[in-house]
């Protein structure tokens, strides 16, 4: 194969058919690039054909998941609320029974003390001493039964 000759040296025909090769080459390239973005244009559309059904059902299960998360946690907030009023009537309850206690030990340690102050044997000497006085009075009227 002969050098290449430079493009000022070439004659009219030369050039013609170098233009022409020239032309070939790139109507070869703009066909294998046309087929080229085509076949992508076919991948690309082909993906999202099977994608794009796929991540819409995607989607709606997260977002039927998220409604979900949303119930759950009203429900708890709910439920959190009824127990911070149960925990205040018990701490209410618990308070109401402590002053219940107190109340009660402090009138059964006055009640214990009362019982405690009592003579005994003084009354035990006035019970029989009652008993010397009434028994009279009870033969007294049986007699009238």
């Amino acid at each position: 194969m002969a050098a290449k000759k430079k493009l000022e040296d070439m004659t009219d025909r030369e050039l013609m058919i170098e233009l022409i090769e020239s032309q070939r080459k790139d109507a070869l390239g703009q066909k294998i690039t046309a087929v080229g973005s085509v076949a992508l244009f076919a991948a690309v559309l082909l993906a999202l054909i099977i994608l794009v059904p796929r991540v819409m059902v995607l989607l709606n299960d997260v977002n039927a998941a998220v409604k979900n998360a949303d119930t759950m946690i009203s429900q708890v907030q709910g439920s959190i609320a009824e127990l911070d009023k149960a925990v205040a009537n018990i701490d209410e309850m618990v308070t109401n029974a402590n002053d219940l206690v107190v109340t009660n030990t402090d009138s059964l340690n006055d009640a214990v003390q009362k019982i405690n102050n009592i003579n005994f044997d003084e009354l035990n000497k006035a019970i029989g001493d009652f008993s010397d006085t009434v028994e009279p009075l009870a033969n007294f009227f049986h007699k009238f039964n």
